[in-house]
């Protein structure tokens, strides 16, 4: 046990001695009462005096005892069931945590709730007892270290700011835990300075920081909740393009989601356009124009969501951002940057048996409508040709390649068609009722292209048998994420197809048949990819078809043909648009013969008002892979690539967001705080005095001063009862004074 302010302690056990004193000298002494000498009279004294010594003592006791708990009580004793002696003024480590997440730019009362932070963290520092061990860490990615002084940590918390490129609370925490058990102090602490969003605790997060939790020793953690109880916002939480890549004169679609916190409102929502990127007229960031204006209708806590297309789009690259008008507590997410890149139609070959523009009918209509040919909108130009022709074309013009039902090649084809997709190509083989023999497809450079060794052909003709995607991780599946459950596949019946086995040690089975059986598979070539589809597309409904994936409303095959097609062309690869943290790669032409490129990041928005572009970065170009890596962005904005040598004057650029979960303003449970800290202690507070409170208690121990109070209060209530009692005159003596007052 220990003492917060021991002096009253020992002030209250000398006082002890002062109704002793008092009893001593005020103690009621006999009186000599004559009185005839009789035995029975003698012996009531005797009984009386003993009883009379007893009652005094008591009383005594009770009175040195109310003193003793005054004493207690005011040098506020503790119970301390942790570490070292009990002291409020020892030093600790200490670690401060600081959320600097976009999300704390979110401002109330005129402060965002990173500056409130800030103050906090401030008054916390001068709090903390001297010569404690002190480290500022925030969610940015960081190493964890001891500061030199005080006032350094002064400084880091002054210095503070937003970032895009964060984690949760509970990551940091582990860098803190870490960084702490290095410390020889016997007090150690966390504080947590956070809005106390369920981005900050993420669920899937708080079940590994209680087993972590549950080694700890002897640390306090502490979390001040800096964040608003009722948030009111909206914000942009995603902006899908359609396709990242765009062809000249096909419009940009996008879908865009937004979110609302509070209650029900109208807002504006604006896309601003520039480009294309080179132009003289697009060279300046702040000429960017309004290209289209929707309504955003927000219900009470509600979301919205609309699609959004701008048209008029030539070849280059363009970049804007979508505006949510208004005023808002939260800018930062009122905005949301994209870049379209806009080119030439992808030149797609097709190959089919005899009479091959009736065979391919189905993939070619597919892939370009004869009506958006004919619009000039179409995403690829496709080319039908027989195998016969096949094997006289020139290849390296193509970006894909589609051999439907394709018979015996010679070995020469195979090599010159593997060639060119270890280049990043794409192939897809239909196999079908053409092969042959299957020892010409079981050997030789087809198999670098095949994604297995041809076994048996297999058949089901209860019509029973369908594609059936289990997972749609992959490329070619995306467009069907968001109606998985809605798509009939059942309603398109395979009939026969090819069982491979075994498989390629680098093949992937995209999507399997109802019976487990691949049905698309895909393997690698280098830069490129191929694809294996087991079944045919290409047969006439008078051939007894193999599927009827390309019969009555086949919707579902005309996206599975058109992303394929994409995925084949590269197109996966050509992304525009990415998250902070991501890798950045962009491809750039072989004839450019680049060595590096400028890279002009955009103005910081997360810290600043104004728009003043940073300086621009030299990259390096991979001259072998010709393409630009950028390990990870932690900026959000359009980014810009420029070159300018030997002649050439190159423009590119992408664009970074932030994932709408990092702007998520959904608050997190103090339930589920509470069941991840269950093994160690731990205190949410909301303003300083509480705060202080409860690291006192932790510091120094349970203190017990109110329940010694309680005690006081009923020894003292004891002692009157008692002395009451005890003192009251007897009937015999209110009898003998009534009869000498005057009448």
């Amino acid at each position: 046990m220990g003492f917060v302010t021991p002096l009253f302690f020992w002030a209250g056990l000398g006082l002890i001695g002062i109704p002793v004193i008092l009893h001593l000298i005020f103690r009621q002494r006999g009186k000599t009462v004559v009185f005839p000498a009789l035995r029975l009279l003698q012996q009531r004294y005797e009984v009386r005096k003993r009883r009379l010594r007893l009652q005094h003592l008591l009383l005594l006791l009770l009175r040195a005892l109310v003193l003793f708990l005054l004493g207690m009580a005011l040098a506020r004793p503790t119970i301390n069931f942790g570490e070292g002696l009990p002291s409020e003024e020892a030093p600790v480590a200490a670690v401060l945590i600081f959320d600097t997440s976009p999300r704390m730019a979110y401002r109330f009362q005129n402060q965002t709730r990173l500056q409130a932070a800030q103050s906090l963290g401030l008054w916390l520092l001068r709090e903390l007892p001297r010569d404690s061990d002190i480290a500022v860490l925030e969610t940015r990615p960081m190493l964890p270290r001891f500061v030199v002084d005080r006032g350094a940590a002064k400084m880091q918390i002054e210095r503070l700011q937003l970032s895009a490129l964060t984690e949760s609370i509970p990551k940091a925490l582990e860098r803190a835990i870490n960084l702490l058990e290095t410390s020889d102090k016997p007090h150690r602490e966390v504080y947590f300075f956070t809005d106390l969003t369920t981005s900050a605790w993420p669920e899937e997060s708080l079940g590994a920081l209680r087993e972590r939790l549950k080694a700890v020793r002897a640390i306090s953690f502490y979390i001040f909740d800096v964040g608003i109880q009722n948030p009111v916002d909206s914000g942009i939480v995603h902006a899908q393009l359609s396709s990242e890549v765009m062809v000249d004169a096909m419009p940009a679609s996008f879908e865009i989601q937004c979110r609302r916190w509070g209650p029900a409102e109208k807002r504006s929502l604006v896309g601003y356009l520039s480009g294309p990127l080179g132009k003289a007229e697009s060279d300046s960031r702040t000429e960017a124009v309004k290209r289209v204006q929707e309504t955003v209708e927000f219900a009470q806590n509600g979301t919205a969501s609309l699609n959004v297309r701008i048209g008029g789009l030539t070849e280059g690259v363009y970049q804007g951002y979508f505006q949510l008008e208004g005023d808002s507590p939260l800018r930062l997410n009122d905005r949301w940057y994209f870049t379209i890149q806009v080119r030439p139609a992808f030149r797609i070959l097709i190959a089919a048996p005899q009479p091959a523009g009736r065979h391919a009918v189905y993939l070619s209509q597919a892939l370009a409508p004869e009506t958006l040919r004919r619009a000039g909108i179409s995403r690829y130009q496709s080319e039908v040709v027989s195998y016969e022709e096949l094997l006289k074309k020139d290849l390296s013009t193509y970006a894909a390649y589609f051999l439907l039902d394709p018979p015996p090649l010679p070995d020469s084809f195979w090599t010159k068609l593997r060639n060119l997709v270890e280049t990043g190509k794409g192939v897809a083989l239909f196999l079908g009722r053409s092969l042959g023999s299957l020892d010409k497809w079981n050997a030789g450079p087809v198999q670098d292209l095949l994604a297995g060794q041809i076994l048996v052909q297999a058949r089901d003709p209860s019509g029973e048998l369908h594609l059936r995607p289990s997972l749609y991780d992959h490329y070619l599946l995306t467009p069907f994420r968001s109606v998985a459950g809605s798509v009939p596949w059942d309603m398109f019946p395979v009939y026969r197809y090819w069982v491979l086995d075994p498989l390629a040690s680098d093949a992937y089975v995209v999507v399997p048949f109802s019976n487990g059986h691949p049905a698309i598979l895909e393997r690698p070539v280098q830069k490129g990819r191929a694809i294996t589809v087991t079944t045919a597309i290409s047969d006439l409904p008078e051939e007894s078809p193999w599927s009827m994936l390309t019969m009555g409303q086949a919707w579902p095959f005309v996206i599975l043909a058109n992303q394929m097609a994409l995925y084949l062309a590269g197109a996966a690869e050509l992304r525009t648009n990415y998250f902070v943290g991501e890798p950045v790669r962009l491809e750039l032409d072989s004839d450019l013969r680049l060595t590096s490129v400028l890279l002009e990041p955009p103005p910081d928005v997360l810290n600043t008002d104004t728009l003043e572009a940073t300086l621009p970065i030299r990259v390096n170009v991979d001259p072998e892979s010709h393409e630009i890596l950028i390990s990870a962005t932690d900026q959000i904005g359009n980014f810009r690539v420029v070159a300018r040598e030997a002649g050439v004057d190159f423009h590119s650029g992408f664009s970074v967001n932030c994932p709408g979960h990092i702007m998520n303003l959904d608050r997190v449970s103090a339930g589920q705080l509470e069941q991840a800290f269950a093994d160690v202690p731990m205190q949410i507070a909301r303003d300083k005095e509480h705060l202080l409170r409860q690291v006192t208690a932790g510091r120094t121990g349970l203190e017990i001063t109110p329940y010694l109070l309680g005690l006081l209060v009923l020894t003292m209530a004891l002692e009157q009862v008692l002395a009451n009692r005890f003192y009251r005159p007897s009937p015999a003596t209110d009898s003998t004074q009534a009869k000498t007052l005057p009448t």
